[in-house]
C-alpha cells in the first residue's frame, strides 16, 4: 500500500490536477520548442519554470562537496544530491547521479580533482581535492 506520507502526497497531487486549456497546451508546446532550440544539456527549475542550463551548472556545488581525503565517488555525489534536495531554494532540485559522476570524471581528467580507481563504474572510483603543496604559496604575498 505504501507509506502514509506517500499516500498523502499522491492524494495532494491528484487533488491539484486539472485539465489544461487549449491555450495552455499551445503555450507549453511553444515553451518546450524554445527549450529544445537552446544548445544546453540540462533543464532545471528556476523560479518555478523549466529553463535550459549548461552541463557545468552544478560544478561549483559538486566541487564544494569534495574533500581533501579520498572518498568513493558516490559519497561526493550523495552529498551533492542531498544538498540539492534539502538545502537549496527551492528545495528538490534533482539531477541524476550519472551526470554528477561524469562531471567528477571531467574534473579528474582536467586535474581539478584527483581520481583513483580501476573503473568502470562510479563505485569503483575515489576522488579528492588536489593536495596543495606549500611551495605553491611561496611568493604569493
Amino acid at each position: 500500500m505504501g507509506s502514509r506520507a506517500a499516500r498523502t502526497s499522491s492524494r495532494s497531487f491528484r487533488d491539484k490536477r486539472r485539465v489544461f486549456t487549449r491555450a495552455e497546451c499551445d503555450a507549453a508546446a511553444v515553451a518546450w520548442t524554445l527549450l529544445r532550440s537552446v544548445d544546453a544539456s540540462l533543464r532545471i527549475v528556476r523560479d518555478g519554470r523549466l529553463v535550459s542550463a549548461l552541463l557545468t551548472h552544478f560544478d561549483a556545488l559538486l566541487i564544494s562537496q569534495a574533500t581533501p581525503d579520498w572518498e568513493v565517488s558516490m559519497r561526493v555525489i550523495g552529498r551533492t544530491m542531498r544538498h540539492l534536495t534539502d538545502e537549496v531554494d527551492p528545495p528538490g532540485q534533482v539531477v541524476r547521479d550519472i551526470i554528477l559522476f561524469s562531471r567528477l570524471q571531467a574534473f579528474g581528467d582536467a586535474g581539478g580533482l584527483e581520481i583513483s580507481g580501476p573503473g568502470p563504474g562510479m563505485r569503483d572510483y575515489e576522488f579528492r581535492k588536489p593536495f596543495q603543496r606549500a611551495d605553491q604559496f611561496i611568493g604569493a604575498d
